[in-house]
């Protein structure tokens, strides 16, 4: 067996769109994520939006397709499409010294000068379309400056071979508690997994307060107002505050400060 020939592939049935397709989405979805990690967003917390820029009106088409695995994979809400990134991102312009220095000497100076005073957008514009603008009587192209990118207020962007993707930042209480019931859930899966229940299992689940103390507010309403993404996720059959049974599987949590007890049961 080990002297077989290796299949040959036949490229002839290879979905060249398609490829082409997965590696825009995989692309969009890792600048996505960078720009959470950079935010200090955590995976499991909803975003309200997610905002890209890709290169061409055809990738454009070609995300809009795909909108449901890109908000999926970066849950996020909402998936909208720019013309241009200034809208989450804005551009501060400095000299590329060492570069300009080395084509015209003492003009540096008076280069720098001219540049502080042209409107950092328009230039920034000029570099990010290799277009040549002239500066205090010279013409300058793209590698005689440097562009410095800086997330505008409510966005977090990672930005990479000309694309840009930016995630909201304001984590409303709506998306607040979303965050938490996903939280809950997967503690509550870990919990099953460490009980030995099969896949399938029905549960029952317990909350309740540490020690006697009164469950935190927070959990309290997660709890009842995302019952029924817990259940259906948990696949628990009901939702109970209160001390467990002592033949109940239970564990003590801490939810970023938060602490509390649960417990599963087969039902």
């Amino acid at each position: 067996m080990h002297l077989a020939y290796w299949p040959v592939a036949d490229r002839s049935r290879i979905d060249e769109s398609l490829n082409a397709e997965t590696q825009l989405v995989k692309r969009i979805c890792s600048l996505g994520r960078a720009a959470r990690a950079k935010a200090q967003i955590k995976v499991r917390q909803p975003v309200a939006e997610v905002r890209v820029k890709v290169r061409t009106g055809e990738e454009g088409v070609a995300l809009r397709k795909n909108a449901n695995l890109v908000l999926e994979e970066l849950n996020a809400k909402t998936l909208d499409l720019l013309e241009d990134e200034t809208s989450v991102v804005r551009y501060e312009v400095k000299p590329n010294l060492p570069v300009l220095g080395k084509k015209y000497g003492s003009e540096v100076a008076a280069i720098r000068a001219a540049l502080a005073e042209m409107p950092a957008a328009e230039v920034a514009a000029a570099v990010r379309h290799n277009r040549p603008m002239a500066v205090a009587g010279h013409e300058l192209v793209a590698e005689d400056i440097l562009l410095v990118a800086q997330d505008t207020a409510g966005y977090a962007s990672a930005s990479d071979g000309g694309y840009t993707v930016a995630i909201s930042t304001a984590i409303t209480p709506e998306l607040a508690d979303e965050g938490l019931a996903r939280e809950i859930v997967r503690r509550v899966q870990d919990m099953r997994r460490e009980a030995g229940f099969a896949l399938s299992d029905r549960i029952t689940l317990w909350f309740a307060g540490l020690n006697g103390a009164p469950v935190e507010p927070d959990v309290a309403r997660v709890m009842q107002t995302q019952a029924a993404y817990i259940q259906g996720e948990t696949l628990a059959t009901a939702i109970t505050p209160g001390d467990p049974p002592p033949d109940a599987h239970r564990a003590e949590q801490d939810l970023e400060g938060t602490r509390l007890l649960l417990a599963v049961r087969r039902a």
